[in-house]
């Protein structure tokens, strides 16, 4: 777990943030975040009156901040940027399976 999360959340548990700390702690806008669940990037759990959000979560949406903000990306560019990052990076595992696969 970062660092800067126990800073932010010391007393909390580290497993489920609302809402508002996940706006806190990635910078996104409550709209941002409501398109990424609604695009299926976030999966929250709850009702949407009452959201709460993974640590890889805050993972994705600080991302998705670095994301929008270097690429002044639409919310849906945005998803969409996440969701081949997402790809990429289950590419990148399947491969490293492989070649330890041929190594044995």
């Amino acid at each position: 777990m970062d660092d800067w999360i126990e800073c932010v959340f010391p007393e909390e548990d580290a497993s489920c943030f609302s809402l508002s700390e996940l706006m806190h702690v990635s910078g996104l806008e409550r709209e941002e975040i409501v398109a990424l669940v609604d695009f299926g990037i976030l999966a929250p759990e709850g009702a949407e009156d009452a959201w709460l959000f993974s640590m890889e979560s805050i993972l994705v949406a600080r991302t998705g901040e670095r994301l929008k903000q270097g690429f002044e990306l639409s919310p849906a560019g945005l998803a969409l940027a996440l969701t081949y990052l997402r790809r990429i990076e289950a590419l990148e595992a399947q491969l490293q399976a492989l070649g330890c696969q041929l190594l044995e």
